[in-house]
């Protein structure tokens, strides 16, 4: 019999040409339906394995933790008016670019920041730190001087894959046999996605419409760099990303260490040390079913309107995972 490991990289590969399979032969029914189905799930679990990986105390990271919250605070509520404003065609097509560019730099600068007060402890001092990191942040600023859309539109595509990332440091740290039979079958993620890109571009399309254009991307502008390509073989990538993203929270995570069976928020370590914190928490869960609730109800009522409010909280899911994303480096 072929050991968990191997099952384990065989159900990862079966599931992302099925994902592919599924995205190309009914595009927006297959996004439509994952996102509505499995973006609740796949939040209240990504929700509960990042309070699970939090320490109980903050000790010398407090200023890495102050930063993060803030800055994802700060840079949700940018977007927000952002977005607000290039809807209602308040501002000019140039005025949207350099406001898109001003708020990629800002992205840019809080997580050189963040890379800064979390890998402090390497290095004799911050100076060594900054320099060592300093050609990052060029070649980072110089893709979002170069286009701010593309930059924009890589952000939104790429973050999906985040999700592969943190899985496997989560095989590193419960299934470590495992690590090596998951970047085989990683390989598979890329040769799906080919073929779903070759099989879609050969199929004729229309013009990406307002409504795809805004399920498609967390930021309108970057959907601008590609007017003519067929709105069909867009959302089907998309739906095929996050499919993946949303199977390795929902699926392969808990089965990987089991975290199915301590479902339980209430009964994580960060909670039991600190139980003043208990009902935020319980709070932000039930506004949480409250928002799946009203998004359900409010695309069929009033799309554009509902669409608009779920760019900016996936706005603000994408930029909260990055702090974590440096936690998970160190930790």
């Amino acid at each position: 019999m072929l050991a968990d490991r191997h099952l384990f990289a065989v159900a990862i590969v079966a599931a992302a040409f099925c994902f592919a399979g599924l995205a190309g032969y009914t595009p927006v029914w297959f996004t439509l339906i994952t996102v509505c189905v499995f973006g609740g799930p796949h939040n209240y679990c990504e929700f509960r394995y990042f309070l699970s990986r939090l320490p109980s105390r903050f000790g010398p990271l407090r200023a890495f933790f102050t930063t993060a919250f803030a800055g994802a605070i700060i840079l949700c509520l940018l977007e927000i008016g952002l977005t607000r404003l290039y809807v209602r065609n308040a501002v000019s097509t140039s005025a949207a670019r350099m406001a898109l560019l001003s708020w990629n730099e800002l992205l840019i600068l809080w997580m050189f920041a963040l890379s800064i007060l979390r890998y402090r402890s390497r290095f004799n001092s911050v100076g060594s730190l900054v320099t060592e990191h300093s050609p990052y942040l060029a070649v980072a600023t110089a893709a979002n001087i170069l286009s701010a859309p593309g930059f924009s539109l890589a952000l939104t595509y790429l973050h999906p894959l985040l999700g592969l990332w943190v899985l496997e440091r989560e095989l590193r740290r419960t299934r470590k046999s495992w690590v090596k039979s998951y970047h085989w079958c990683l390989l598979s993620i890329p040769i799906a996605l080919t073929a779903l890109i070759c099989i879609m571009s050969q199929s004729s399309g229309d013009r990406p419409s307002d409504h795809l254009v805004g399920a498609l991307n967390g930021n309108i502008v970057g959907s601008q760099l590609f007017p003519n390509a067929s709105s069909s073989m867009l959302l089907a990538i998309f739906g095929f990303l996050q499919m993946v993203h949303y199977g390795v929270w929902v699926i392969a995570i808990p089965l990987a260490n089991q975290s199915w069976k301590r479902w339980r928020i209430d009964r994580l370590p960060v909670l039991t040390s600190k139980p003043a914190f208990r009902p935020i928490v319980v709070a932000v869960c039930i506004l949480g079913v409250l928002a799946i609730l009203y998004f359900w109800c409010g695309y069929i009522v009033d799309y554009d309107h509902v669409n608009e409010i779920y760019i900016t909280l996936a706005t603000l899911h994408a930029v909260a995972e990055v702090p974590f994303m440096f936690w998970m480096c160190e930790s």
